[in-house]
């Protein structure tokens, strides 16, 4: 049987032989796959940002279409497949768009870096559809509502359109049937990969969303205490930084909501709060909510001035009127006390034990104000005279 496949030439082949290499080869591509599945389960586990990680894997599963490439299987003396579907599609079906783009950039270098000839945009096109059929791959196994063995099957079907590429051959002959063999390849080395993947994305999943529990306080979606210690160092160690200033922030009067309006009220009361305190600061700072109504708030690179004015601005915005039923509103101010270090040695519980000494001197002083526990000199020359 003459046969052609993306980016080779025609030639005979038999038909057994064709599939006892691709047996051959599926076991010789566990190995890579199973690397790849092991470094995608600790890309996904690591602590860096969605975006960050998931370029990181398109670029891992770039790389292995590329080793792919250059490990190819040979079916004779001018004709060769490779494993670039496997890698492409699974980049597609469980990377975002971005990881996946970033996957099929590298391909498409590394396609033409290994090989330069008459065939290069048959096989170029060949990695394009695998990433889309990977990418399609999602709401298709939804609309069927498929999982397991059956949505991996799906999945292989899907990356085997690739394969189609060889009817762009001007040859004679009818390569079928060795599409078919191939497309096997891809069923089995999908079921095998997708479920490496999948037990590494759900281990992924729960390892993270147990530290997302550990860190995160359940009621306002802010971070919680345990936090607090790793973000303030981060902060006040960064190269350059103008200065560090923490606030603590006490809702005055808390109790009282909590007795008269009931829990329930108290809670919208929180979720309110951290709702507002996370649209006036930076992005780039952090907002913790510290236990009961009490909340903290890291303002990173800022000079005294410039923290005393988000402090002034956070005090002004949280002067609130929050409608707890059909007929009640209630009106909410806060207490801040804030401490401001240039010094990369203070320590956490030193910046804590004096803006906690402010905060109370805030409250002591008739609550709904900022108190600061270091002013500039000259504001408080200012305030003597």
């Amino acid at each position: 049987m003459k046969i052609f496949l993306p980016g080779d030439l025609v030639v005979e082949v038999d038909q057994a032989e064709v599939a006892v290499a691709i047996f051959l080869h599926i076991i010789n591509s566990a190995m890579s796959i199973a690397t790849l599945a092991m470094i995608y389960g600790a890309i996904q586990r690591s602590p860096w940002g969605v975006n960050v990680r998931h370029v990181a894997l398109g670029v891992c599963f770039g790389l292995g279409a590329v080793i792919g490439m250059l490990q190819p299987l040979s079916l004779g003396p001018q004709a060769i497949v490779d494993a670039r579907a496997l890698f492409l599609g699974f980049a597609g079906a469980f990377l975002s768009p971005l990881g996946a783009s970033t996957a099929l950039v590298v391909a498409v270098v590394g396609r033409i870096v290994i090989n330069v000839n008459s065939y290069t945009v048959v096989g170029i096109a060949s990695i394009f559809s695998a990433v889309l059929m990977g990418s399609l791959w999602p709401k298709v196994r939804d609309r069927l509502r498929l999982s397991g063995i059956r949505a991996l099957l799906v999945l292989g079907a899907m990356m085997s359109v690739s394969l189609f590429g060889a009817y762009l051959a001007p040859t004679d002959g009818n390569p079928v049937h060795l599409v078919l063999v191939l497309a096997g390849y891809n069923l089995c080395g999908s079921v095998v990969f997708g479920t490496i993947i999948q037990r590494q994305h759900r281990r992924a999943l729960r390892e993270r969303a147990a530290q997302i529990e550990a860190t995160t306080d359940p009621l306002t979606g802010l971070l919680n205490r345990r936090s607090f210690e790793r973000l303030y160092q981060q902060t006040k160690d960064q190269q350059g930084s103008r200065g560090t200033a923490l606030l603590l922030i006490d809702i005055d009067r808390f109790k009282g909501i909590n007795d008269r309006f009931g829990h329930a009220s108290g809670d919208k009361v929180l979720k309110k709060l951290a709702e507002t305190l996370g649209s006036v600061v930076a992005v780039e700072d952090s907002v913790l909510r510290l236990g009961g109504e009490e909340f903290g708030v890291i303002l990173q690179n800022r000079t005294i001035e410039g923290a005393m004015r988000t402090a002034e601005n956070i005090l002004s915005e949280l002067r609130i009127r929050i409608l707890i039923d059909d007929t009640t509103t209630i009106s909410v101010t806060v207490s801040i006390g804030m401490h401001y270090a240039t010094v990369p040695t203070t320590t956490l519980s030193q910046a804590l034990k004096a803006a906690d000494e402010a905060l109370y001197a805030a409250k002591a002083e008739g609550r709904d104000r900022l108190v600061i526990s270091n002013p500039p000199q000259e504001k408080v020359e200012l305030q003597l005279a």
